[in-house]
């Protein structure tokens, strides 16, 4: 434990205020490096989508028949847009987190700290309603789009 000699404190400040402080601003910075990893994953997830455009549409034109290209591009689409949906919904749970850490530690609660268990607010929103969002679907859609148009389908 560290001493209150130690800390580099005003010589009128409370100790046990400024360890809760400093108590308090690791836990939010815990909460937005998770938040940040997250959002670098869905990043990740649409430029990967991209990736399998490229190689998806070299093979429909590689081929006579584009029937399995474009079949397996639209799953892989399915399923990274879901992907896509599902990191999003984890965002929005670690930002209720975040919101829930600054009111109740603000009122001295000091229970579940450093949980980052997002699972207390689950049942709020389903991924498929995100699937739909606006974050999500303009970009599938532009590339499925594009992906039929650019092999002869559309």
């Amino acid at each position: 434990m560290m001493e209150t000699e130690d800390l580099d404190l005003p010589p009128d400040a409370d100790a046990d205020a400024y360890l809760a402080q400093e108590s308090l601003h690791k836990e939010i910075d815990l909460i937005q490096d998770t938040m940040h990893s997250l959002e670098t994953r869905r990043i990740f997830v649409k430029l990967s989508h991209v990736l399998f455009y490229g190689t998806f549409l070299f093979v429909s034109k590689s081929t006579d028949t584009p029937a399995d290209a474009i079949f397996g591009f639209i799953t892989i689409t399915i399923a990274l847009a879901y992907l896509d949906a599902r990191l999003f919904i984890l965002i929005q749970r670690y930002g209720w987190l975040y919101d829930w850490t600054l009111i109740n530690r603000q009122l001295g609660e000091s229970t579940l700290r450093y949980n980052l268990t997002h699972t207390r607010f689950e049942g709020y929103e389903s991924e498929w309603v995100h699937l739909f969002d606006y974050t999500c679907i303009p970009f599938y859609i532009i590339t499925t789009i594009s992906f039929l148009f650019a092999i002869g389908v559309l």
